[in-house]
Order: structure tokens, then C-alpha cells, then sequence
């Protein structure tokens, strides 16, 4: 159920979760191994009430989205950085007249 989908991403992203698929790879090497997905399918996940499941959500709901603004934003100010600092790096851009006295730290 959507409305439910913080209650199973954290099922799925917990270490009991990590811990049963690692326990169910297959390969030789690191880079070679992989769970089989018929195997997670066998994962007993926890199964609260459907009101415990909402009050979790309630609680969770939130928390993710400023988790997903957060990975949005890293994106760009790496998209920035990356941009930025070779030209920075190379001279093309001179920041050494700026007055840093004007800055302020305000986001």
C-alpha cells in the first residue's frame, strides 16, 4: 500500500534485512555475488497492526521526505562544485578581489 511505503522502506533497509540477504548470496568473489530475489521473498518481515503501521508512518513520513530534500540538494551543490572548481582550479574564474566582509552566514 502507498500510503504505507515508509513502514516497508524501513523493513527492507534494516540490518536484519542486509543481514538475510547476505546470509543468501551467491559467487565467488564480492563483485560477483548476488542475492536471488525469490529469496527475499522468504524474509519474514515484522507484521504490526495496521494502526501501529499509520503511527509509525505519521511518524516517519516526514523525517523521509527531509532525507530525500537533503540528497536533492547534495546533488546540486555537487553539480555546483563540480562546475565550479576547475575553473576555480584553472583561473578562469578570480574570486581573490571578493570582500568576504560582505558575506554573511545566512543560508
Amino acid at each position: 500500500m502507498k500510503e504505507y511505503k515508509s513502514f516497508y522502506y524501513a523493513a527492507i533497509d534494516s540490518p536484519g534485512f542486509t543481514d538475510y540477504l547476505l546470509e543468501h548470496v551467491s559467487g565467488s568473489t564480492g563483485s560477483r555475488q548476488r542475492a536471488q530475489p525469490k529469496d527475499t521473498l522468504h524474509y519474514l518481515i515484522p507484521n504490526p497492526s495496521n494502526e501501529e503501521i499509520k503511527d509509525f508512518c505519521t511518524f516517519a513520513d516526514p523525517i523521509y521526505r527531509h532525507v530525500q530534500i537533503n540528497e536533492q540538494q547534495t546533488a546540486k551543490l555537487e553539480l555546483l562544485r563540480d562546475t565550479l572548481l576547475p575553473k576555480l582550479m584553472s583561473g578562469e574564474i578570480d574570486v581573490s578581489k571578493v570582500d568576504l566582509t560582505q558575506l554573511t552566514n545566512n543560508h
